[in-house]
């Protein structure tokens, strides 16, 4: 039963919660401008730190709107909207799942913990 619910809580933080970190990180241009393109692009050999960064922003902006911009949500603000809601849900739900303890999965940490940690940190 564990592995089957860490199967479906990891669908659940790939379905909800990347769109969102994508876009935090990504998309949003006070974020991408100010943190996420000089931080990558400083780890990256020159012509590629001119060149990956917009290639990734792209890249996830693509993803979100082939996951989230089909009908009904046409306009970025609607989708932004839409995958930030999702997000807050997914947050929930795994709150709730972890509740007071300190593990997903009774008194030691579980892949569960481990991914949400890595994905989180």
């Amino acid at each position: 039963k564990q592995g089957a619910d860490t199967l479906a809580y990891i669908a659940l933080i790939e379905e909800k919660l990347l769109p969102a970190v994508l876009h935090t990180f990504w998309v949003e241009s006070d974020n991408y401008f100010t943190v996420t393109k000089p931080w990558f692009a400083s780890r990256i050999p020159f012509p590629l730190s001119l060149i990956l960064p917009g290639r990734m922003s792209k890249g996830a902006l693509n993803r979100i709107l082939l996951t989230r911009g089909e009908p009904p949500l046409y306009h970025l603000r609607e989708v932004e909207a839409q995958i930030y809601r999702d997000a807050k849900e997914c947050l929930n739900l795994l709150s709730n799942r972890l509740g007071t303890s300190q593990f997903f999965f009774g008194d030691t940490p579980s892949t569960l913990d481990a991914y949400v940690f890595g994905f989180l940190a």
